[in-house]
């Protein structure tokens, strides 16, 4: 049986349209989900030094509020491998990554888990760093968590 227990994405955030519409619509949809359900997940992003992204975890995390629309909580937890166990490393080489280290952690819940979800905490994710003017490539990491912090 395939269950997905979580989804790396390799993100080029400058080349990032503005996704605020598309994830307005989305929240509509999350939120007709079951009233009572409730999924955990970790979402991480990790960036090069250059990214610029160190001391920045407040503002990231209020920019994922504002663009989950009351459809999912955020709230930032110490980075590290928190949610991560029996999650594949990413595929992306080397190349793409090296360099890269975690710079923050959130934990979120939705009122369900599935591969939409967690594609729309990706994008919620890259959207929240694409306003706060990141330019640099980052690899956010979307997954259900053994246990929270």
């Amino acid at each position: 049986m395939f269950r997905l227990t979580g989804l790396h994405v390799l993100a080029p955030v400058r080349l990032a349209p503005d996704s605020r519409f598309d994830l307005v619509a989305a929240a509509d949809w999350f939120g007709l989900a079951d009233r009572d359900g409730r999924a955990d997940m970790v979402v991480t992003v990790s960036a090069g030094e250059s990214a610029g992204l160190g001391g920045r975890v407040a503002e990231i995390r209020e920019l994922a509020r504002e663009r989950a629309f009351g459809r999912m909580t955020v709230d930032a937890v110490p980075a590290g491998r928190v949610g991560q166990n029996g999650l594949a490393p990413p595929l992306a080489g080397e190349l793409q990554t090296g360099g890269m280290r975690q710079t923050m952690a959130f934990c979120c819940r939705a009122r369900e888990w599935s591969p939409d979800v967690a594609a729309w905490a990706t994008e919620i994710f890259v959207d929240a760093l694409r306003a706060s003017g990141a330019a640099h490539p980052a690899l956010i990491t979307v997954s259900v968590p053994d246990t929270l912090p």
